[in-house]
């Protein structure tokens, strides 16, 4: 590591007003000393003192959580500060930065003026994650970043990925020559491994070692290989009876050939049959296998002569010469096939990267780091200096937090933005604090601007931990040079805010004696260790927390661990102790148990008839039937037909009513929820699954599912649980405040507890076997993925010093979450040779060489310590903090249980509830509101009347050409996708459709047909009254596609709608809409109603709505004619959607066009049924036109919509 690092060794204390307002500085701030309020202080300063606007100001941090609470204490403190300016001062006892400030401000009353003006506009503020302030330079210059205003943010695009991955290993991958195949881990032989390898390539500059290789696998090399083993195979059959009778007989050495004569498990025949079988079996695989099993070289010529004992003559036969040759050419191939993997690995990430970028901008999708790598691409090309400028206008300042969770595209663009005067950028980390670099954060990135800044700072006192845990800490990294490895990070020491508290030592080391637990003097294993520390945990739990004057409660603790898999065993043992606590996480809610059994019981409802299904249902927690219990259910043909006519009642809900009712009214039947109340963790199963039910419900809803697709979506969906922070997190209970907290340490950060345990402190540090990422020093510390597969280079060196400077991060930011005491088990275990506890604890011998393997020399001085030295060195470190740590033994586990305070049993009541709740307020739609009607099962019924065909359709036969097409809702999704995305005009139309086909399942060949549809769309007239329009006349940028629209809502019902429709009925369809409208069974409603218009535009002054309709109504052209239309207008009740949109347009143009009126403005509607469309020589065909009149969308105004605000 370079010793620049050194630079900052000197950084200046921090002092909000000595902190320059242009350049760049950045303040380092150790955990618990106050970063937050130092970004509010700076704010406020830019506020008053440089009289900067809140939205010229941007503050960046790492999640939403972190910017909703960045908001809201930033808001606290302006409000504050307000006050005490309004009232003439104050606030000077109470904020010293306020009293410091006041005299720098000039005239108070100006001063005022701008905090209240700050207030008024706080909502303006920027407060972001750096991905949210990319997508908003996007936007906002779209021109100059070419990004176009319409695209689609995707959270996951694991689907996408998969499907990418999937695509490389089909054309790469499964055609390779079978030796290939044969020779890979089971790793690389399904996408699952490439996709694991795709998971370690999120740094946006990474690069892969080795480079490029000029040759990898050459058919000479492959040819030898087989034409050696097809001559070995062809001499074998003959000659084996040969071989077994010369190697019986052969002085070769006993130990690896076995002893001549004498019988037994090592005889000379017990080692030749499994070798001979072995040659056997190889030679006959087909296809033919890789690698030739390593004992076979036994066999091999040169093998033989090593191993004829002195004296002897070695065996000879063309069957020994041919296994040389064949191990020879295998080790040639062995090389190359080694090179081909490398070259593919290459090729791989090369591919997913440029068709990721393809198909994302083919379906109009942006990932988050997308957002990062466009915002870099525009402020480095060729208009990137007129971006930056434009954007440097409007953003003044920047506080970037957690500065080390950052990489160094994200510095990059933020230095670039704000890193030169007049313009401000404050960096504020803590590189002891860089554990995210598995998502991407890049340490090093922080260390080089780091370098780079002219004005550093500190922030040097803890407000969080008690002064025993502070200097307990201070003792620990600053017992030995560069405590983090890397001599960059420095440990400087902090001063303790808060008094010694309670007293006692802060931190607590239980020292795990080997010799407790085994008498053969190794070290403990892991399981071992692992026990140990559980059981004590759980113990000192139950001490503090014991009646009848607990010190704390289960509350206050937390359990922090490296693993999921180490969080569910301490969950165990605490729960055998009646210890409440919960797993703190971010886990998917499709991971947990009841979605599984959610999927059981829906497949039984899906199928009421299979009896597979109902009884794995029966099965579960939620129906809780015993294995006896189905059995004797089963065996009572009255009682079982029962039971499946109860599951059959809830699918015929969940058809006619939505899946929601259907499952509230299983949940009330089968009284699953007092069922699940009954376990000891039943509110969180609970939870769980009416969270799990509202989900499913709003999949269902979204994309239009029926039963057996629900079933297919949840399946998926529980295959592949989303990532961590990606997915749907449960929902926290109000009981899960009172239980211990198990938190993984990535996931404790920013959190404080008043005592914390840490009983897996012992962890290994170790590079990844396989594929490993590491900084390449010679590059800069440029992120690398080494590939190489080689498994002892400088590269891996690198790669564990950096697993031992991450592990020594971890520890540091544990050990900081604590507020009064933390507790930490280490000793002699099999892992903790090369811990972050053993680099801490290393001797002034292991400083002497400062570069090189330190991983490895760190190991070997542990190797040499006993119980009694590595005790001995801790009890050294307890008695250099003078009191703040406390060397023990791990107290023993007593049998116990947590017990509640004594204390009279208090009578449980609850507040009845007298008022009502007006359950007609709410959120509706069109859909919402013809969700339950009487005619659900035939809309159409005998409304669609037999229309005769016409000349030229029955000479050509009639037949609309897309008819046929697929039918349901993946095609009504395609046509609407390819509606709103793809251009008509170019040659290759037609090979886009075929694409957009491929995505969305349906066959390629409707992509000829389709693309003439788009052609036709745009050519013939959509409208014909008071004007012919195509949409061929109107240019893309007055086309506003998938316009989304709320209206505030009066209260409505059936009879309503049924009387405004009967009031002025005109129009092609409205004439039978009264009778349509009066089958409709909502209940009533107000509030909003919401909706998505498939396309608005504007055309001379005239605005037009569009609706595409994929349904189909018949065979042939006759079928989608107007009094055809008319009906299925009707029939579908899309005569009422069509004025609901009308509606939305309208109240939308009255508030946005000057001089707006219906009757000049508002062009009509158009209702296209895409597979009745017949061109340009029958503009009628498959179009339903109207255009209500005046009168009749004024009065719906009046009776169905709030006047506007």
């Amino acid at each position: 590591m370079p010793r620049g690092g050194e630079a900052h060794a000197a950084m200046k204390r921090y002092d909000a007003l000595a902190i320059p307002l242009a350049g760049t500085s950045l303040i380092e701030a150790a955990a618990g000393t106050g970063k937050t309020h130092a970004i509010e202080e700076l704010f406020l300063r830019l506020v008053l003192e440089a009289e900067m606007p809140v939205e010229q100001i941007v503050v960046v941090t790492f999640t939403r959580a972190a910017t909703a609470e960045l908001r809201e204490r930033i808001y606290r403190r302006a409000a504050d500060w307000a006050a005490w300016l309004a009232s003439g001062g104050g606030g000077e006892g109470k904020d010293p930065l306020f009293a410091r400030l006041l005299p720098r401000l000039g005239d108070p009353r100006r001063a005022a003026q701008r905090m209240r003006q700050a207030l008024i506009d706080f909502d303006r503020a920027v407060i972001l994650t750096i991905h949210g302030f990319c997508q908003r330079l996007l936007y906002e210059h779209a021109f100059e970043t070419a990004s176009g205003f319409r695209f689609e943010i995707v959270t996951d695009a694991a689907p996408l990925m998969r499907e990418i991955v999937e695509d490389f290993w089909r054309t790469a991958i499964c055609n390779q020559p079978p030796e290939f195949l044969a020779a890979l881990r089971p790793a690389w032989t399904t996408p699952a491994g490439w996709l694991a390898l795709l998971g370690r390539c999120q740094a946006p500059d990474l690069e892969i070692f080795p480079p490029q290789e000029t040759a990898a696998l050459r058919p000479e090399s492959l040819e030898a290989y087989r034409a050696a083993r097809a001559r070995l195979r062809e001499l074998w059959p003959q000659a084996k009876p040969r071989i077994r009778e010369l190697l019986a007989k052969a002085p070769l050495n006993a130990t690896q050939y076995g002893r001549e004569g004498r019988p037994g498990p090592g005889s000379r025949e017990a080692r030749l049959e499994p070798l001979l079988q072995a040659l056997t079996t190889f030679l006959e695989e087909e296809p033919p296998a890789g690698e030739p099993p390593g004992g076979l070289r036994k066999l091999a010529a040169s093998q033989l002569r090593a191993a004829t004992r002195k004296g002897g003559a070695p065996p000879r036969h063309d069957v020994f010469d041919r296994c040389e040759e064949l191990f020879r050419s295998w080790e040639r191939l062995e090389e190359e096939l080694k090179a081909e993997l490398r070259r593919l690995k290459r090729d791989f990430i090369a591919f997913v990267r440029k068709e990721a970028a393809r198909r994302k901008a083919r379906r109009g999708m942006l990932t988050f780091d997308d957002l990062l790598r466009n915002t870099a691409a525009a402020l480095e090309g060729p208009g990137g200096g007129e971006f930056a400028r434009l954007a440097s206008s409007r953003y003044r300042a920047a506080l970037v937090d957690e500065f080390q969770d950052t990489d160094g595209l994200q510095y990059r663009i933020l230095s670039r933005l704000f890193g030169a005067p007049p313009q401000l950028l404050v960096l504020i980390g803590d590189p002891k604090q860089a554990i995210y670099g598995f998502r991407g954060a890049d340490l090093f990135s922080y260390l080089q601007a780091a370098r780079r800044v002219p004005a550093a700072f500190t922030l040097g006192d803890n407000h969080r931990s008690r002064a025993p845990l502070v200097r307990a800490v201070n003792t620990l990294f600053q017992r030995v040079p560069a405590p983090f490895v890397f001599r960059e990070i420095a440990y400087r020491r902090v001063r303790a805010a808060r008094g010694e508290g309670g007293g006692g030592a802060g931190l607590v080391i239980w020292f795990l004696d080997s010799r407790e637990e085994r008498e053969d003097g190794k070290p403990l294993d892991e399981a071992s260790a692992r026990d140990v520390a559980g059981r004590a945990v759980c113990r000192e739990i139950l001490r503090l927390t014991a009646p009848p004057d607990p010190a704390y409660t289960p509350g206050d603790i937390a359990v922090l661990v490296r693993t999921n898999a180490q969080a569910r065993f301490m969950k165990r043992l605490l729960a055998a102790r009646r210890i409440p606590a919960v797993v703190y996480g971010t886990a998917d809610v499709f991971a947990a148990d009841e979605a599984r059994e959610l999927y059981f019981v829906l497949a039984a409802i899906a199928r009421p008839a299979d009896p597979t299904r109902l009884k794995t249902a029966l099965a579960t927690r939620m129906l809780g039937l015993s294995a006896a219990a189905i059995a004797a259910l089963e065996g009572a043909p009255a009682a079982w037909q029962a039971r499946q006519e109860r599951h059959g009642e809830y699918l015929r809900i969940w058809r006619s009513r939505g899946f929601a009712v259907a499952l509230r009214g299983f949940i009330r039947e089968e009284r699953v929820k007092e069922r699940l109340l009954r376990l000891p963790d039943g509110e969180r199963r609970l939870t769980d699954l009416l969270h799990l039910v509202e989900i499913v419900h709003g999949a269902a809803v979204e994309e239009t599912l029926g039963p057996e697709e629900v079933l297919a979506w949840l399946a998926a969906r529980i295959a592949s649980p989303a990532e961590a922070g990606a997915g749907e997190h449960p929902l926290r209970l109000e009981s899960d405040a009172r239980a211990v907290q198990i938190v993984t340490l990535h996931r404790s950060k920013g959190l404080a507890y008043p005592v914390v345990f840490l009983p897996f402190a012992g962890s290994a540090s170790s590079a990844e076997e396989g594929d490993f990422l590491f900084h390449d020093p010679a590059r800069d510390y440029r992120p690398t993925l080494d590939v190489s597969g080689e498994k002892e280079t400088p590269n891996r060196v690198q790669a564990r010093n950096e697993a031992l400077a991450e592990n020594l991060r971890l520890l540091y930011v544990a050990l900081t979450r604590a507020r009064d005491r933390c507790y930490l088990a280490w000793g002699r275990t099999r892992n903790a040779q090369s811990s972050a506890l053993a680099w801490l604890l290393r001797s002034a011998e292991g400083d002497a060489a400062d570069e090189g393997d330190r991983v490895k020399r760190l190991s070997e001085e542990y190797r040499t310590l006993d119980d009694e030295a590595l005790r001995a060195r801790l009890a050294g470190l307890a008695a250099a903090s003078r009191g703040a740590i406390a060397l023990e033994k791990p107290p023993q586990d007593e049998p116990g249980l947590l017990q509640r305070p004594p204390g009279p049993d208090a009578a449980l009541s609850f507040r009845r509830f007298a008022g009502t709740i007006d359950a007609s307020w709410g959120v509706t739609s069109y859909s919402s509101l013809i969700a339950a009607r009487r005619d659900v099962e035939d809309p159409l019924g005998e409304a669609a009347p037999a229309v005769p065909l016409l000349q030229d359709e029955v000479a050509a036969g009639g037949e609309a050409p897309l008819a046929d097409f697929p039918a349901g809702a993946r095609s009504g999704i395609f046509f609407h996708k390819i509606l709103e995305t793809a251009a008509p005009g170019g040659a290759d139309l037609n090979e886009r459709v075929r694409g957009a086909l491929s995505e969305h399942g349906v066959e390629p060949l409707w992509a000829d047909p389709v693309a003439d549809l788009l052609r036709k769309l745009e050519r013939f007239p959509l409208f014909l009254d008071p004007q012919a329009v195509c949409l061929a006349e109107v240019e893309q940028t007055r086309r506003a596609h998938e316009m989304d629209f709320t209206l505030p809502l009066r209260r409505i019902t059936p009879g309503v709608l049924e009387g405004l429709f009967r009031e002025a009925a005109a129009g092609p369809a409205a004439a039978q809409a009264e009778q349509a409208i009066g089958r409709l069974r909502f209940s009533p409603v107000r509030g909003f109603l919401r909706g998505v218009i498939d396309l608005v535009f504007e055309h001379r002054g005239r605005f037009y709505l569009v609706d595409w309709k994929s349904n189909r109504l018949g065979m042939r052209f006759q079928d989608y004619r107007e009094e055809a239309l008319a009906a299925a207008m009707t029939g579908h009740l899309y005569v009422l959607q069509y004025h609901l949109y009308v509606l939305a347009l309208h109240r939308l143009l009255a508030l946005r066009v000057p001089g707006y009126r219906y009757e000049r403005h508002f062009g009509g509607v158009a209702y296209v049924f895409l597979r009745g469309v017949r061109g340009e020589d029958d503009p009628t065909t498959g179009i339903f036109r109207d255009r209500p009149e005046p009168a009749l969308i004024h009065r719906w105004e009046e009776a169905l919509l709030e006047p506007p605000a």
